[in-house]
């Protein structure tokens, strides 16, 4: 039983090696440690938000809304902003 802990332990390390980590940074400034999505750079939280709305609404917080695809914004701000024609790179 030992020696099948010792090659189960052995084959999980091996196969982390394969996994991409997320290259996000978390909110203490160190690497994120989680698996980035499967042909992502991001795990799914950061990738959850990359994909929100970056405008500030009229009472000073973040917009909570998905932006559009390619884009930086959602649907409503991306109508006031002139810079949201643009895709995100």
């Amino acid at each position: 039983m030992k020696k099948m802990m010792t090659i189960l332990a052995a084959f999980a390390v091996a196969f982390t090696a394969f996994a991409v980590q997320c290259v996000a940074k978390t909110e203490d400034g160190g690497p994120c440690k989680r698996e980035a999505l499967e042909g992502r750079k991001l795990c799914w939280q950061h990738a959850k938000i990359a994909a929100q709305c970056q405008a500030v609404t009229a009472d000073g917080t973040k917009c909570k809304r998905e932006a559009v695809e390619g884009g930086k914004y959602c649907w409503q701000h991306a109508k006031s902003k002139p810079e949201a024609k643009k895709p995100a790179k």
